[in-house]
């Protein structure tokens, strides 16, 4: 094909794309083009489940305000929408992500900016919603970019001037993580896309990862935070603020203002005219940042411009030395600029610091290298300045490290100072800065407790995805364009948590021979230590290490003062312990409940587990264990007040640095302190505590597995772990826990030994969570039988297994039974305890149950009641008893017909779940799942399916494929929907609904 045919087809294919999903330009399109134009672009971006139009118009008069009211508002900017296939319900949604959604708008808008020749042109946008999560990441993955790769992506970055955020959520508010507030904006628009959900909803890490990684490009950015004044009328009725102003705005932003919309979510990217004080507030911030835009944008052209290729050696952390190259070069202050790397051992700082110093050579009259690790080396550093520079020479410098800082202090050139490897006492470097305000000096180190001898300090985490698969496949010497091997190395350098080392330490044995790439993984699980440790294969790095032999030598740091200090002795401790915990939100209240709770058995506590004289926790030993940790970055502070986390890379070697026998007891160890933290109260409190220990629950049971520790019976830890995995509904792994604790009593105190009784009213209770109710029916029976032989039949354990007996009877659909034993229950009860006894209230709610599945709707609404009243009188009104009691009531209202009052409880009952559990939750999922079958029996379908449209589609990101109530659900919106359609061809008859399916909340 000739090449100008070529480029036509082109074209018209660029024109094609663009116009069916990507930009629109035919808003304002005014100045001049070429590469750098002073007239800037300002590029607008809708939501997700938005339109590139309609999302900025104005619903009483049609009025697109950015092409209606912007464009001759700012006559020297181009005004752009920014279109995406962002249709995320119906059969043509789509399966993106926001990671892939950030790519096709890096892609569009290059190839657009390509082709009117406006590359270096700057960019103001304007996002609404999740479109602002959809930009962020685009800018994330654009500042990865380079002059070689994606250079027009790049170019973005480069040219983004400012940023106004229409009611974006960047972070968790109040209690409520930032993924459950992305998944309540979703649910709003009721169906939603599955890929997206999970994306956002499961993967909570993503959304506080991005704006981590956003938030250390955009302090040049000239941003503007909007929120919402008005909250936004849900389905149902209810009123809420999708996203709150904390969420809205982020704290500490520099120069950024907040600012109020007086409107609701959708409506604050809509204005109707030039009268309205919403659209003067933006107009005037937009004419601010596109004034400011070209002059601010050409200076980071010209930086940008300096930056040379990377060398073949390094691979990657653009986004690192980006951030060096503006905190050193462009913002100079008349200070001396001094910036720390920290990270742990193996994440590449050296790395950065020499190739920031390569890039920045043409600039640099000098980089003076300085080995940190102790002040020998230190010294020495400095000495040999004096005999290797021809200045210094020149200049008669002496040869002592005071002569050498004083000479370079002195000096008129920009000279750049690094300390590398100033791990051990902040004070040694402090000791060793050149003096006055020139100059600048990069200091790399494990600790972040540096912070305070510097201006700035910058984390080093593991590499971009994208990199690390590079590096891999450099070091084993592959084709980095392969499909095929990008994807082999991906899953590798996913397993190796993008730890720049280990891939590359892994990319060496690959080259050697030692594994080929597509069975590497499969030797990593049964050979890990071997390979981490492995001396031969350390890497091109020239790191000198093993992955594994770099943690060695930090662990044999802390051992050596083992012997005359207690807070290394500590440190120890708690890195052996957390091993067999999970890596993440390892909160210091589980070695503090373990501590208080075993106050009677002081001699068992374990170190540094202590208590002051009034047997409270004592946390001096714990906390100095924990501060040497940090200060070797062998562990990292968590998310919450408190907690903590531990690299999963490090997290391994912690175990497989111990002999198989130490393994195992310290496995024990560390499962005595989880069980000891439990506790079996009541409170909402301690149903919390029950839900966070869960996930260290089961790591401790994985590796206790994995080492092959024996399985003795601990009574108090298989009774405790039933409660915690009944509370948080594995059904399965209580089961399990409990029965071993009835084989265990039975064959230890008898079959008929109160305490082996009460065991089985707990796999009784275990029975109900499967709703494997012919088991539950049958120990049932038979313990009421051995209760009432050994008991007596009023025993207080006789009536509750009594009680549980008829809730099995209940649940099977046995109302008479259910009816007369729930009664003599109660009878009896009264009598012994009297009619205020809180002991009542399970038997009161599960009859009233069992009366609302009769339909003595007479009989069942006092008890409901009466329930209700005494459990917010003995827990309180906020307690998820009191929900539960509630439904019961609700039950009984739809019963009755009585719909209004029955809607009004149910919009309670939900605000009450969503504020205790969260959205996300299965408990408000079932809540949500209720008020669907208040409308529906309010023949309300249309409001009834978007409820339990709302209700599938959270599920769908939070529940597992095949957890029970999504079939409820489903099964749900099938007849509600066929219910929609006999309304509409009026065929509906009376039994329909009946067909709704709920869960009957028992207690």
């Amino acid at each position: 094909m000739p090449p100008l045919m070529r480029a036509l087809q082109h074209l018209l294919i660029t024109v094609l794309i663009l116009v069916s999903v990507g930009l629109v330009t035919n808003l304002r399109s005014s100045g001049s083009s070429g590469r750098f134009s002073c007239q800037p672009s300002i590029v607008a971006i809708h939501g997700l489940n938005g339109d590139r139009e309609a999302s900025w118009t104005a619903s009483g008069n049609n009025i697109l305000w950015l092409r209606d009211l912007l464009a001759p508002g700012i006559p020297n900017a181009r005004i752009l929408t920014y279109g995406y296939d962002a249709n995320t319900s119906g059969a043509w949604s789509t399966h993106q992500t926001v990671p892939r959604h950030a790519d096709d708008l890096l892609a569009k808008l290059a190839i657009y900016r390509e082709l009117t020749n406006t590359i270096e042109r700057p960019i103001v946008f304007v996002v609404h919603s999740l479109g602002g999560i959809v930009l962020k990441q685009a800018l994330v993955h654009a500042f990865s970019a380079s002059p070689n790769h994606l250079s027009g992506h790049k170019a973005i970055q480069v040219s983004t001037s400012g940023i106004i955020f229409l009611g974006t959520p960047h972070q968790g508010a109040n209690g409520v993580t930032l993924a459950s507030i992305v998944l309540r904006i979703q649910s709003f628009y009721s169906s939603t896309n599955d890929g997206i959900l999970k994306h956002l909803g499961r993967d909570s890490e993503f959304l506080e990862v991005q704006q981590t990684h956003y938030t250390s490009i955009s302090e040049r950015i000239d941003t503007k935070f909007f929120y919402e004044a008005y909250a936004t009328r849900l389905p149902g009725g209810r009123q809420i603020t999708l996203v709150p102003r904390i969420s809205a705005v982020v704290p500490g932003t520099r120069d950024a203002e907040a600012i109020a919309i007086n409107k609701d979510h959708s409506g604050m990217s809509k204005f109707a005219s030039h009268e309205d004080d919403d659209f003067r507030t933006v107009l005037q911030s937009l004419r601010s940042m596109v004034k400011q835009a070209p002059q601010k944008v050409r200076r980071e052209w010209v930086q940008y411009k300096r930056i040379e290729t990377p060398s073949r050696r390094f691979t990657g952390r653009a986004d690192q030395l980006n951030q060096l190259q503006h905190l050193f070069f462009d913002q100079r202050d008349e200070v001396q600029q001094r910036v720390l790397l920290h990270g742990m051992a193996g994440v590449g700082k050296t790395q950065i610091a020499l190739k920031f110093a390569e890039q920045n050579a043409g600039r640099l009259w000098r980089v003076f290298w300085v080995d940190a690790n102790n002040t020998e080396t230190i010294e020495e550093s400095l000495r040999a300045i004096a005999i290797d520079d021809p200045e210094a020479q020149g200049s008669k410098v002496r040869e002592s490290p005071q002569s050498v800082l004083r000479w370079i202090s002195r000096a008129d050139g920009e000279w750049l100072m690094v300390f590398d490897n100033a791990d051990r006492d902040s004070s040694l470097v402090v000791k060793y800065l050149p003096s006055g305000n020139r100059g600048n000096v990069l200091i790399t180190s494990l600790t972040p407790e540096m912070g305070h001898v510097v201006s700035h300090f910058i984390e080093v985490q593991g590499m971009e995805k994208d990199d690390a698969d590079s590096l891999l496949l450099t070091a084993a010497r592959l084709n980095l364009e392969s499909g095929i091997l990008r994807r082999e190395a991906r899953a590798i350098v996913t397993e190796l948590c993008f730890l720049p080392l280990a891939v590359d330490q892994a990319g060496t044995a690959i080259a050697r021979g030692l594994v080929d790439i597509d069975g590497y993984l499969a030797m990593y699980a049964n050979h890990r230590q071997r390979l981490m440790a492995y001396p031969s294969f350390k890497g091109a790095t020239n790191y000198g290490r093993a992955v594994y032999g770099t943690w060695d030598m930090l662990f044999e740091a802390i051992n050596s003062q083992r012997a005359t200090s207690d807070s290394a002795k500590s440190a120890i401790v708690i890195l052996e312990t957390f091993a067999f915990l999970h890596p993440e939100n390892i909160r210091e209240d589980i070695f503090q409940r373990a501590a208080e709770s075993s106050f009677k058995d002081p001699a068992n506590l374990p170190f540094p587990l202590t208590l002051d004289k009034h047997n409270k926790w004592d946390p001096l030993f714990f906390n100095e264990g924990i501060e040497i940790l940090l200060s070797y970055s062998l562990i990292r502070r968590g998310g919450v007040r408190r907690s903590y986390a531990v690299h999963r890379l490090v997290h391994n070697w912690s175990r497989d640095r111990m002999e198989l026998i130490d393994q195992v007891n310290k496995c024990i160890a560390a499962k005595r302190i989880l069980v000891r933290s439990i506790s079996l109260g009541d409170t909402s409190q301690e149903y919390a505590f029950r839900r966070a220990i869960l996930p260290h629950i089961k790591a401790n049971r994985l590796y206790a597995l994995e080492a092959n520790a024996p399985r003795s019976f601990d009574d108090d830890e298989f009774n405790k772990y039933w409660r915690v995995y009944f509370d948080n509904g594995y059904g399965k792994d209580a089961e399990d826990m409990i029965s071993r604790a009835v084989e265990w009593r039975a064959a230890t105190y008898g079959p008929e030994d109160p305490r082996t009784f009460d065991s089985q009213d707990r796999l009784v209770v275990a029975y109900h969570l499967l709703e494997e109710w012919d088991k539950a029916e049958k120990l049932g029976v038979a313990l009421v039988e051995g209760r009432k032989r050994v008991m007596g039949p009023e025993h207080v354990s006789t009536l509750g297994t009594m009680s549980n007996l008829a809730l099995t009877y209940k649940s099977q659909r046995k109302p008479r039974e259910a009816e007369k034993l729930g009664l003599e229950v109660l009878r009896i009860n009264t009598k012994i305890l009297g009619p205020e006894h809180p002991d009542l209230l399970p038997t009161m709610n599960n009859l009233a149950s069992t009366y609302a599945d009769l339909e003595q709707w007479q009989d069942g609404e006092p008890l409901a009641l009466r329930a209700i009243e005494m459990t917010k009188s003995t827990v309180g009104a906020d307690h998820p008893r009191t929900v539960i009691r509630k439904l019961v009531l609700l039950r009984i209202y739809i019963g009755q017909g009585r719909l209004d009052v029955a809607e009004e409880l149910a919009l309670e009952i939900l605000g009450m779940s969503e504020e205790l559990y969260g959205l996300d939750n299965p408990m408000t999922l079932m809540c949500m799942s209720y008020l669907g079958m208040v409308y529906f029996h309010q023949r309300n379908t249309a409001k009834a399916v978007e409820v339990i449209e709302q209700a599938l589609t959270i599920g769908q990101a939070v529940l597992e494929p095949d957890h029970p109530d999504l079939l409820r659900f489903q099964v749900n919106l099938e007849h509600l929907r066929r219910q929609k359609t006999e309304d509409v061809v009026g065929t509906a008859g009376e039994d329909s609904k009946d067909e709704f399916v709920y869960r009957r909340w028992n207690t």
